[in-house]
């Protein structure tokens, strides 16, 4: 990902990859999260051709979810899969930390 033109802010492998439970029927299921203002072209393009490989590699599905930052920002407090990530996803780009503190805030 870090050679990506639109790098994700964040991104984790959650669920049960994460876990070690993982078996050929599992979808794997990665956060991304893009960056405000990203080329949305160029960030799908992205995001397609990593499905693709990482499906390639593991022969099993995946299941990108996606959020901007701003999305984040209004509903990450809520979004209980955004809480699951925090506590157990593997982080593949960015910080945990960065995560965590948009966990902690209500928009109010």
């Amino acid at each position: 990902m870090e050679s990506w033109q639109v790098p994700p802010v964040y991104a984790a492998v959650f669920g049960s990859v994460a876990r070690g439970e993982m078996t050929e029927d599992s979808d794997l299921d990665l956060l991304l999260i893009r960056p405000d203002g990203a080329d949305d072209d160029r960030w799908e393009t992205q995001v397609d051709e990593l499905a693709v490989e990482v499906a390639r590699w593991t022969g099993n599905d995946t299941r990108p979810l996606e959020f901007t930052e701003a999305e984040l920002a209004g509903r990450a407090y809520d979004e209980a899969v955004l809480h699951d990530v925090a506590r157990g996803g593997l982080t593949v780009a960015g910080s945990r930390a960065w995560l965590t503190g948009h966990l902690r805030k209500r928009k109010g």
